[in-house]
């Protein structure tokens, strides 16, 4: 019995703000397949639909009923926050004919959909976190096997990275890889990790020629602790080209909300001057193989002379440096050493420098 993987990705804050579903997006994509939702399109009554989508339409309804659910929306017993969104559709009728028109739809907001069919016997990795079986499932087959399909479809998300491991509580880079640990793992067909996420680590000169000024907002989280780091987040791949254009974007959507001109990206770069530095990401601690994120990328760039001098209008903040109050965020140039920076896996709270 077939069996198929779809991966929301970004698109999963389209259902969230407009409080959809799955079963909403299979009659959209039928009924608006070249449009770009907003979430207020109006969709027939379900009698309308022509047999087959009707068919998988009760399909999913069955699937989304409580006993089922867990199979339906799948999710790790550890850490399961972290999972993206995923569906899992098993059987029905022309099921793919119209679960693949979801990797057509445009989202107003940005986002893109990705439909695979799972192997009938999948790879699943070794790892001694996945102990219970939705891990195993979850983080030991699902993932590895988007990476592994996205990767091929798009292989300018895959990267060459710098290896790392775990001294104590510091994430430390060693440039060699075990490439037995890492095919162990994540069941690559390369020696490059598919990257989720992009990081700005936006740079300016510092009297001492071993150190830097780093850019950092402050994120408030009452769960995890509050804490300073880089403009970052997962790549649109329906909206980035590459790593500099999701770099600037999410520097526009955490540093300028306003749209603030003297704030913006380009106000703030000095132009083409632009280096990727990836990081195998590791779960804290552990040394075993972050499955949300594999590989941390962080697009390294030079803040503009005017752009520096904008943030030293404020006055200090306790923490060091200059802080400037911003609609959501504060702006924070952090002192810390140019050779040594590494995030620290799993913890938004962020930088590490010798």
């Amino acid at each position: 019995m077939a069996r198929y993987a779809i991966f929301l990705e970004e698109a999963k804050y389209f259902l969230k703000d407009n409080r959809k579903d799955l079963i909403w997006l299979v009659r959209a994509a039928h009924y608006f397949p070249a449009s770009e939702l907003n979430g207020q399109e109006r969709l027939p009554g379900d009698e309308d639909d022509e047999d087959a989508l009707q068919r998988l339409v009760r399909h999913l309804h069955t699937l989304k009923k409580k006993e089922n659910f867990h199979n339906f929306q799948p999710r790790p017993w550890s850490k399961p926050s972290s999972f993206p969104l995923v569906y899992v559709v098993t059987g029905a009728d022309c099921t793919e004919v119209h679960l693949n028109k979801l990797e057509k739809m445009k989202f107003s907001r940005g986002g893109v959909i990705s439909v695979t069919r799972i192997p009938d016997q999948p790879w699943c990795r070794e790892s001694s976190q996945d102990v219970h079986p939705r891990d195993q499932w979850a983080w030991g087959t699902l993932m590895p096997l988007y990476f592994k399909v996205i990767g091929q479809r798009e292989q300018k998300w895959l990267v060459n990275f710098f290896g790392t491991q775990w001294q104590g509580n510091e994430l430390i880079i060693n440039e060699q890889v075990n490439q037995e640990f890492f095919r162990r793992q994540l069941n690559a067909d390369s020696d490059k990790l598919f990257a989720r996420y992009v990081g700005l680590a936006l740079v300016h000169p510092h009297p001492s020629p071993d150190r830097v000024l780093l850019l950092t907002l402050f994120q408030h989280d009452p769960k995890n602790g509050d804490a300073w780091a880089v403009p970052g987040g997962s790549v649109d791949r329906a909206k980035d080209q590459d790593w500099i254009q999701a770099a600037m974007r999410e520097f526009e959507e955490e540093v300028n909300p306003s749209g603030d001109a003297q704030w913006s990206a380009a106000a703030a770069f000095e132009p083409g001057n632009f280096q990727l530095i990836s990081l195998q990401n590791l779960l804290p601690e552990s040394d075993i193989q972050n499955m949300n994120r594999p590989c941390l990328n962080f697009v390294v760039a030079r803040a503009k002379q005017a752009f520096y001098q904008l943030t030293q209008t404020a006055a200090p903040h306790p923490d060091g440096g200059q802080a400037l109050k911003l609609p959501t965020d504060f702006v924070h140039w952090h002192r810390t050493a140019a050779r040594n920076v590494a995030l620290l896996a799993g913890h938004k709270a962020a930088f590490v420098g010798a």
